[in-house]
């Protein structure tokens, strides 16, 4: 485990999306380096999760929450298509889009409907985003909404010691 630094203590610490994407705003620039050199493993487990379960051709798959787009840029490596992502912070989506994995990318905040139709996606993914202050558990209902029959949610909560050291 990796002790909380004042970015993980201010982006756990939000109460609400608004001081989530101001905690956000001001860590993009550093995001992957501090979480990868701290051995975040959420990213290359979930994709893995992916990987195994999602076949690259069954249609496109929804990021949410998707940061600066770890998850989209192992998707594509492997080969994944039609990947679409949206975060509540626009600067975390300015990394997101460069090199641009993402078919498209947009700001959203969680905690509203998606602008997404029924039925729509193969997969779904939230990782480290689900709780207080981040993604609210009401979203799983537009998650479940926007998968198609027959799809996958692949989701892990938010929460401060997801980080470990080997």
């Amino acid at each position: 485990m990796v002790d909380d630094n004042e970015n993980l203590s201010s982006v756990y610490g939000a109460e609400d999306a608004d001081a989530t994407r101001t905690a956000y705003e001001g860590w993009a620039d550093g995001y992957d380096a501090e979480n990868l050199g701290n051995g975040y493993r959420v990213p290359g487990i979930g994709t893995a999760m992916i990987a195994r379960h999602v076949q690259r051709d069954a249609g496109p798959i929804y990021d949410a929450a998707c940061g600066t787009g770890i998850i989209g840029g192992m998707l594509e490596l492997l080969g994944y298509e039609n990947i679409v992502g949206s975060d509540l912070s626009p600067a975390m989506l300015k990394f997101a889009g460069s090199p641009k994995p993402y078919s498209r990318v947009y700001e959203h905040d969680l905690g509203e409907l998606l602008p997404e139709g029924d039925n729509k996606y193969a997969a779904v993914t939230c990782f480290g985003s689900l709780g207080p202050g981040h993604a609210p558990p009401r979203c799983m209902d537009e998650f479940v909404r926007i998968t198609k029959p027959g799809g996958i949610l692949f989701s892990t909560p938010a929460q401060r010691h997801i980080h470990s050291r080997s």
